[in-house]
């Protein structure tokens, strides 16, 4: 066999995409992982904070992340 560990029969995702007025970063930060079994989301990435708001209508790009 090619792979030594037994595999899930599927893999899926859940993104929620927000368009915000005003930054929800206030520092600046661009990804944050959520290291904790009881949050349904991984991943919370504010896309502005890397590229600029001004590609947007001056909003901000809030990415929320979960994989299952």
């Amino acid at each position: 066999k090619f792979f030594k560990t037994k595999l899930p029969k599927m893999f899926g995702a859940i993104s929620l995409i927000l368009e915000l007025k005003e930054k929800f970063f206030a520092d600046g930060t661009y990804w944050l992982n959520i290291n904790n079994a009881n949050f349904p989301f991984v991943a919370v990435v504010e896309h502005t904070n890397f590229t600029n708001p001004k590609h947007y209508a001056n909003h901000h790009l809030l990415y929320v992340g979960g994989y299952y």
